[in-house]
């Protein structure tokens, strides 16, 4: 560019710099292909009246979940995570303002056992029905 003298020069050097930019982003792209690895769909539900929930250490009167689930590519059924908010029950039985979750993994047999029903009708209704 700096031995180029006219405006001409300079473009010409541009439009060539730009074809050749242009030309490698091409060939990188074809060069390494998307792949998909998964699929993954996020239900958000308020919830009311919910029986407590609780795991070894905390219960909580249920406000809310976030039920995610996936489907790892090659996969024929999907897996779920459900996350359950609400407010913490303390040891004398009284609802804090602090508020803390309790999440549960559909992989986990021991999350399986402990998914009440009410979250397990939940996960099945909004599950989704095609990918």
């Amino acid at each position: 560019m700096a031995r180029t003298k006219t405006g001409k020069a300079q473009d010409r050097y541009f439009c060539a710099l730009a074809t050749r930019v242009t030309t490698t982003a091409r060939v990188r792209s074809a060069a390494s292909p998307v792949e998909r690895l998964a699929q993954q769909h996020t239900e958000i539900l308020h919830l009311e009246d919910q029986p407590h929930l609780s795991d070894h250490f905390t219960t909580i009167p249920p406000y809310s979940v976030w039920i995610t689930y996936r489907l790892e590519a090659g996969a024929t059924e999907h897996t779920w995570d459900a996350a359950v908010s609400g407010y913490r029950v303390l040891g004398n039985g009284v609802v804090d303002v602090d508020s803390a979750s309790i999440t549960l993994h559909g992989t986990n047999p021991f999350d399986l056992e402990a998914t009440p029903e009410w979250l397990t009708g939940l996960i099945e209704k909004y599950a989704p029905s095609s990918w």
